[in-house]
């Protein structure tokens, strides 16, 4: 029985750090993922960039005037670029906090590392 001891802490051992790695990169990038859907989302119906570019040369409030027209096209366009420029922002935000994320391990690890070289014992 003791002879399978050390084979039983390696095998610990290896399972927890692909605990950790599943855990931290994995699951992180898809919780990451799922609230950057979720607030795109919630934006979305404020922006609603699919409805407002389906209806781009529709005058707003069903005005056929002239006016109307000359209205409706750039603001709609505006509507569309700002949201588009919005969700690049976030998704550019998001993304810069997951690799932030997926960095603390390896420079808690590297900072670990070089601090045990620098020991004097």
């Amino acid at each position: 029985m003791l002879k399978l001891l050390p084979n039983l802490i390696i095998y610990s051992l290896f399972l927890r750090i692909y605990l950790f790695l599943k855990h931290w990169y994995f699951d992180g990038f898809i919780w990451f993922f799922n609230h950057l859907g979720q607030i795109i989302k919630n934006f979305d119906h404020f922006f609603a960039i699919k409805i407002t570019y389906h209806n781009l040369l529709t005058p707003l409030h069903q005005d056929y005037s002239f006016i109307s027209y000359i209205l409706s096209i750039p603001t709609r366009f505006f509507l569309i670029i700002s949201g588009l420029i919005f969700y690049s922002f976030l998704t550019f935000i998001f993304a810069s906090l997951f690799v932030i994320w997926a960095l603390i391990p390896l420079v808690a690890l590297f900072m670990s590392i070089f601090e045990l070289s620098n020991l004097n014992f």
